[in-house]
């Protein structure tokens, strides 16, 4: 587990009960576009993933790559081309990912970084459930026909859970310009491992990049 993490309360909202219920769930939690870029879709990139180790950074440059394949778009990691790098200093690397990202002809240059985990505590209020109970008419009717239920309300107690949320920001910039253009901060909900984590971010990235328009559908 990463050194850096903080502690939250949260009320528990709608989409958090969606993020419970589902497996190493990512939301976006913000992001931004430039307005002006008239460029069109992209259709050739180059990936840096950022994290604390050799072995994270491979991992989020392969998932993205593939998840850009299967998109039509060909795209190359930037594994063999330069050095790690400490995440705390990501901006630092911008200038030479793009030198290497205009050599390769590409249209855009996506920087993956792991920024953190947080620690929220989520908080699940009171909530109604219902016990049946039998009982009977007194006329002559057969049992069978006059047995009716009712519903005696009863209240879950209140409580809390502490949960995992690895937070990653993502940056698409424009090789030609070296400007940015896309930029996204996304949460992911206790990942079974990093391998679910990349996944999960990989495709929920590429889906609003589409959805932007600024990969093909």
């Amino acid at each position: 587990m990463l050194n850096y993490i903080h502690s939250f309360k949260i009320i528990l909202p709608a989409f958090m009960a969606i993020i419970l219920s589902s497996c190493s769930a990512t939301q976006i939690t913000s992001v931004w576009q430039d307005d002006a870029y008239t460029v069109g879709a992209v259709k050739k990139i180059l990936v840096k993933g950022v994290a604390k180790n050799q072995r994270d950074s491979r991992l989020f440059e392969d998932a993205f790559v593939k998840q850009f394949s299967l998109n039509g778009i060909e795209a190359f990691v930037s594994k063999r081309i330069m050095p790690d790098v400490k995440p705390e200093v990501p901006a630092e690397i911008q200038g030479d990912l793009i030198v290497e990202a205009q050599k390769r002809q590409t249209d855009a240059l996506l920087v993956v970084h792991l920024t953190g985990v947080v620690k929220k505590t989520v908080y699940h209020p009171p909530r109604p459930l219902f016990m049946s109970m039998a009982y009977r008419d007194s006329d002559c009717r057969p049992y069978h026909l006059r047995s009716h239920f009712m519903y005696e309300p009863f209240y879950e107690p209140e409580y809390y859970t502490e949960h995992h949320f690895f937070q990653i920001e993502s940056n698409l910039y424009n090789t030609q310009t070296a400007q940015l253009i896309w930029s996204a901060a996304s949460e992911t909900f206790e990942p079974t491992s990093m391998n679910a984590l990349v996944n999960s971010v990989s495709e929920t990235v590429i889906k609003n990049l589409r959805d932007a328009q600024l990969i093909p559908k």
